[in-house]
């Protein structure tokens, strides 16, 4: 019978990055050497400095995304409440039965959706104001609306009436309120003047002077000579 030759098993320690044979004495016996318990004890402090840098740097980003939040919410807040100062506030006039803006100096009529002010006073429904001022918009604080029915009912509707406006000396803004205003759209066609010369075809060429390299260099006082004497009248 014929006898080959068999190699050993080997195992790969990892750690010391050395083979050894593949046996559990070989194995435990490296396992307790100074060498393989060095490695072992680097490995095991490398991976806790990299959890701890990975928790640092994740309290770092908790810790900035916060604050760039806080500073956005303020940055919000401040933009609101300047928002807020720029459109004034619309206040319950007992006195002629409208909300007014002391911020832009305008009426509100709430039943009929029409503004009163400008200068000179009118009624409109279009207001010289930001939009951000506009009833609904802009808060407001008594009368019988509520907020969300000033948000809903801020812009002119269909049908709605014209107001009786607040108090003026004005006899025009009485006859508007009285009779509250008219819109009418007028559509007109101009025509724009032409060219005397447009239905010509074109303008004339100039009969004296230079005359231009496309209709002949020269003036035409030269060409009439040129002419004359090709036919022997000169």
């Amino acid at each position: 019978m014929t006898e080959y030759w068999k190699s050993n098993a080997m195992h790969w320690c990892e750690l010391c990055r050395v083979w050894m044979n593949d046996t559990k004495a070989a194995k435990l016996n490296h396992e307790r050497g100074a060498k393989h318990q060095e490695n072992l004890a680097k490995k095991l402090r490398d991976m806790s400095r990299r959890a701890d840098a990975e928790k640092s740097e994740k309290a770092r980003a908790a810790a900035t995304m916060d604050s760039i939040e806080q500073a956005a919410r303020k940055q919000y807040e401040a933009d609101q409440q300047a928002a807020q100062e720029q459109a004034g506030k619309w206040v319950w006039n007992e006195g002629s039965g409208y909300y007014y803006n002391a911020k832009h100096n305008w009426y509100y009529d709430h039943k009929a959706q029409w503004y009163y002010g400008g200068n000179p006073p009118a009624w409109t429904q279009t207001p010289s104001i930001p939009s951000a001022a506009n009833f609904g918009a802009a808060p407001h604080e008594g009368g019988n609306v509520p907020q969300k029915a000033a948000a809903a009912g801020a812009g002119p509707g269909p049908g709605s009436r014209a107001a009786a406006g607040p108090p003026s000396n004005s006899s025009q803004a009485a006859e508007t309120a009285a009779s509250g205003p008219n819109v009418k759209v007028i559509k007109k066609v101009v025509q724009l003047p032409s060219h005397p010369l447009a239905t010509t075809g074109g303008h004339q060429m100039p009969v004296s002077g230079r005359i231009g390299g496309a209709k002949g260099v020269g003036s035409s006082a030269e060409r009439a000579v040129d002419h004359q004497k090709v036919s022997g009248w000169y």
